[in-house]
């Protein structure tokens, strides 16, 4: 995985979108910088077209416990693709 910050990453799929929890060395303001990058897509891995059809992105959580919860039309199976990918939390 890309984003080898984050020692433990799962995926939740639930009725508004997809839970992403990271939990290791991760720290939030990484994670809120990324989701603004994502947000504006100025990132890799979200495109203005995929951010375009989202509902909301949110960031919750602290320091080595972040949980990015992605609302909209969305699966695990595309966020953990699209995660794999991304290198916006760093290594």
């Amino acid at each position: 995985m890309a984003n080898d910050a984050a020692e433990k990453t799962t995926f939740t799929q639930n009725e508004r979108g997809v839970d992403i929890n990271l939990k290791g060395e991760i720290k939030r303001s990484t994670v809120d910088a990324a989701i603004d990058r994502c947000a504006a897509g100025t990132c890799p891995c979200c495109t203005t077209e995929f951010v375009a059809q989202l509902d909301d992105i949110a960031v919750e959580g602290k320091d080595g416990d972040v949980t990015i919860h992605v609302m909209g039309p969305v699966t695990t199976d595309i966020m953990a693709e699209k995660f794999s990918t991304c290198d916006c939390l760093g290594k």
